[in-house]
């Protein structure tokens, strides 16, 4: 994706949660905020929920997220106990709503002069990276376990950025801005 694309992409997650208290009148000559709710409405509703829970902060979205990404997250792991599954994606669903990556400050990339770098230490996500050791802090559960769950939350990471991703393309496709 060119650097354009990452702008639009960011640009979009911020006007559609400005949505949340704009008026919702229609009008053809330009885009409204309802515009980008009806283009929403496209999108896969867990990706929309996502949407809704990190850059308009609604709690109902946030939870509904976290029972639609447990669904999700069982359906794949299928012998995973329900608690546990739960845990684990409000774990990962935390780090996705929160900090941003200390070395890029949440930019993606690093530039200098003319040279695009995407952050080595986020790998492009802007999400600050948690280890091991303050997962198992936060989960209340041993470093071991944690570390044997490991790659599940990365899968799960990257679901997340995934339909995260995608929710932001539908709407783009939606309003023509491809």
């Amino acid at each position: 994706m060119s650097n354009h694309g990452e702008a639009a992409i960011a640009n979009m997650r911020e006007l559609y949660a400005a949505t949340h208290h704009a008026s919702l009148q229609w009008t053809e000559d330009h885009e409204r905020a309802i515009d980008r709710v009806a283009a929403a409405g496209r999108a896969p509703t867990l990706g929309v929920q996502i949407w809704r829970a990190r850059y308009m902060l609604e709690s109902k979205a946030y939870q509904d997220a976290i029972n639609g990404l447990t669904a999700h997250y069982l359906a794949r792991y299928k012998a995973e106990r329900p608690d546990m599954a739960r845990r684990l994606v409000e774990e990962i669903l935390s780090e996705f709503m929160g900090p941003s990556c200390i070395s890029c400050n949440g930019a993606r990339e690093l530039v200098e002069d003319e040279l695009r770098v995407v952050c080595d230490s986020c790998h492009g996500t802007g999400l600050r990276h948690y280890t091991d050791m303050e997962r198992a802090g936060r989960m209340k559960l041993s470093y071991g376990r944690v570390k044997s769950l490991s790659h599940k939350m990365m899968w799960l990471m990257d679901e997340i950025g995934s339909m995260d991703k995608s929710v932001n393309e539908i709407v783009s496709f939606e309003l023509e801005r491809c």
